[in-house]
């Protein structure tokens, strides 16, 4: 649930100029559990970017038709943070 509500804010900040903006939940392929998100849009593809970056995959969602493509294959790491390990990525 939380990673939904992160998408769905990161969407609203994203078109947030338009007109006819309504806010939509996606759910990502692949994704439970906690994901570690960071975001860019591409306003001439209308096409947002979402790096999960902990999953090594990075989802493109079309403003246009909402499809989700995912791109994958990027390599991760341990890392400890805080006497905590995590899994980090690109973001």
């Amino acid at each position: 649930m939380r990673l939904l509500a992160c998408i769905w804010l990161l969407m609203m900040f994203s078109y947030a100029r338009c007109d006819d903006f309504a806010p939509r939940k996606l759910q990502l392929p692949g994704a439970t559990g906690f994901v570690i998100l960071d975001y860019a849009y591409d306003s001439r593809h209308q096409k947002l970017w979402v790096p999960a970056g902990n999953l090594g995959l990075t989802a493109v969602i079309d403003g246009k038709t909402d499809q989700i493509t995912m791109v994958g294959g990027f390599k991760t790491s341990e890392v400890e943070l805080r006497g905590r390990k995590w899994v980090m990525g690109p973001s």
